[in-house]
């Protein structure tokens, strides 16, 4: 047997191993993201968005709409972290951090089957070559 069959024959099985790891992980990720409801993204988002919202300071020499808008939104953000109680912040950092493992996974599996395809490609185009030039060389009369 020639080594360009050999080289054809592992190019293959490189794209299909690549292939067996690219579509389930695809849809896991895709089932993954639709099995989480927009109320539970709603809440992270809202979470991460009172955490990182600081109350402002009222100068002294601000004018009393500045100082009622001011204090107007310190007081929403006052309530703001006074409705989201650590229950419901543990509850979303859980589910934050679930996801993040499993879409981080789901993604390091898909770039090894990316690259898994492509080094079964380099393998077809080069054991094609091999495969022509033994051909060539096989055929070529002896001088």
């Amino acid at each position: 047997m020639q080594r360009g069959y050999l080289i054809l024959i592992a190019g293959a099985f490189l794209i299909i191993g690549g292939l067996i790891l690219i579509l389930p992980s695809a849809y896991n990720v895709s089932s993954l993201l639709n099995s989480i409801s927009a109320n539970d993204m709603a809440k992270l988002i809202l979470i991460d968005m009172i955490n990182k919202t600081q109350e402002q300071s009222v100068s002294n020499d601000s004018s009393l709409f500045d100082m009622l808008k001011i204090e107007s939104k310190n007081l929403i953000i006052k309530g703001s972290k006074y409705l989201v109680s650590n229950d419901n912040q543990t509850s979303s950092e859980e589910l934050l951090r679930k996801l993040a493992y499993n879409l981080g996974l789901n993604f390091f599996i898909i770039l090894v089957g990316i690259i898994l395809i492509v080094n079964g490609l380099i393998l077809l185009i080069s054991g094609t070559i091999i495969f022509v030039y033994d051909r060539r060389k096989i055929r070529r009369p002896k001088v």
